[in-house]
């Protein structure tokens, strides 16, 4: 039926509410110590409050199965988001066989809210009892554990995983009736399929081991694309120039921070026609990937205070910028934000480039500036980050920065700060 997310699209307009403003994100980031940032969050209530003491692993699992377990609670069939969740399965396969061979059983290293959870995959595992798992992994687990028992190769048996995950997202995606989880699935294998001949280039993989990684899909043609990993980033280049996926290209060309940003963007391009339609099943899809995200920064500024880390460390993965004439800018120095005064058009053009390529989750910018930015502004408009909030100056708000804030912030929200590289 057309109408069967309308009450669940009603509740996740809530939810959204309830996700970590950008002002909430500075004030865990300046925290001064790992046990303030996680009584901050435990405050802003996060994690169990029926258990009495939790540290950062428990407290980030209970919010992970708050956020699944409210989405359960909307919608009959949790089959719809297996695209989304098929990777926490397999990862739980991957640590199982890792654990086994070990001998031993680190902490923290499964999720539970999977569809086979940690205990009862380290079983399955342990007892090679290959046919209690779903059809679908049975043959990846059992080349995987060759990979990893016999051969002792655990880069061939991550490869091997990897691409069982991209297979059985395809798969999924097959069944789905939604056509929004259909273009996701194949954004998201493709983009991944790009990614590993990237990364297989950059540490010299041959072309056996990239096709054993990467996964069919219906955009990219991965015996083409190992063949241009094989010969160099130019070559990769020049191969997804012909393809759905040129603005990858050119974001090669540009830089490494470049592509892992445009790699998300093109994600979150797939989602955003149907965000806002009450009637499908994206604006669901949306509010678990934000939240899903949010929940991946507060455990990197989580990890960085427990490691005693400086704000200005934590500020490498989380940075903010202010761009503007100089008398209304330099204050906000003394807040640890990076200024950048603008003293010419051309300038700003060039700046606001180098700022949204160099991961700068968030750009304040003068409304007097921003009004000579507008078509340079436009194209971020739309994507995860950089979020671009204006704000008045020295000669006074014109209206534009109260009414963009509201819009911009939720761009915002959980930025990695939303899919950072890890």
């Amino acid at each position: 039926m057309a109408d069967k997310y309308i009450y669940a699209v009603a509740r996740i307009r809530a939810l959204e509410m309830t996700l970590m403003s950008q002002a909430v994100i500075e004030q865990l980031v300046a925290t001064d110590s790992y046990k303030k940032a996680v009584q901050f969050i435990i405050e802003k209530g996060w994690g169990d409050s029926d258990k009495a003491s939790m540290d950062e692993n428990d407290i980030l699992r209970a919010e992970t199965d708050k956020t699944w377990a409210a989405v359960a609670e909307m919608v009959d069939d949790m089959s719809v988001f297996d695209v989304i969740r098929l990777p926490d399965l397999y990862h739980n396969l991957k640590a199982a066989i890792k654990t086994v061979v070990a001998g031993e059983t680190p902490a923290h290293v499964f999720f539970d809210n999977a569809e086979i959870d940690g205990q009862k995959m380290l079983s399955i595992v342990s007892d090679k009892a290959w046919d209690r798992l779903p059809e679908h992994m049975r043959d990846c687990a059992r080349e995987a554990w060759d990979c990893m028992a016999q051969a002792g190769d655990g880069q061939m048996c991550d490869a091997v995983i990897d691409r069982g995950t991209l297979l059985a997202i395809m798969q999924a995606a097959k069944k789905a009736d939604d056509s929004l989880l259909r273009d996701y699935a194949e954004t998201t294998v493709a983009v991944a399929d790009i990614k590993i001949a990237v990364r297989s280039m950059k540490t010299g993989k041959n072309k056996d081991f990239m096709k054993r990684a990467m996964a069919e899909c219906n955009t990219l043609d991965i015996d083409r694309l190992a063949t241009a990993a094989v010969a160099g980033m130019e070559e990769i280049e020049r191969y997804l120039a012909d393809t759905a996926y040129a603005g990858g290209a050119e974001a090669l060309s540009e830089s490494a921070s470049a592509f892992e940003r445009w790699c998300d963007n093109r994600i979150i391009e797939t989602i955003k026609p149907q965000k806002y339609n009450p009637f499908t099943v994206g604006p669901i899809v949306a509010y678990i990937l934000a939240r899903l995200n949010e929940i991946k920064t507060v455990r990197i500024i989580l990890t960085c205070k427990l490691n005693q880390l400086p704000e200005e460390a934590i500020r490498e993965r989380y940075k903010i910028a202010v761009m503007g004439d100089y008398d209304s800018i330099y204050g906000f120095a003394t807040l640890g934000l990076d200024t950048f005064p603008v003293d010419n058009l051309d300038y700003g053009v060039t700046l606001l480039k180098r700022l949204a390529e160099d991961n700068y989750a968030v750009i304040y910018m003068t409304e007097a500036l921003a009004s000579n930015l507008n078509k340079e502004i436009d194209r971020y408009r739309e994507v995860m980050k950089p979020a671009i909030i204006l704000i008045p100056g020295i000669s006074g708000n014109t209206g534009a920065g109260i009414a963009g804030v509201k819009k911009s912030v939720e761009q915002a929200v959980g930025s990695d700060i939303l899919f950072n590289e890890e």
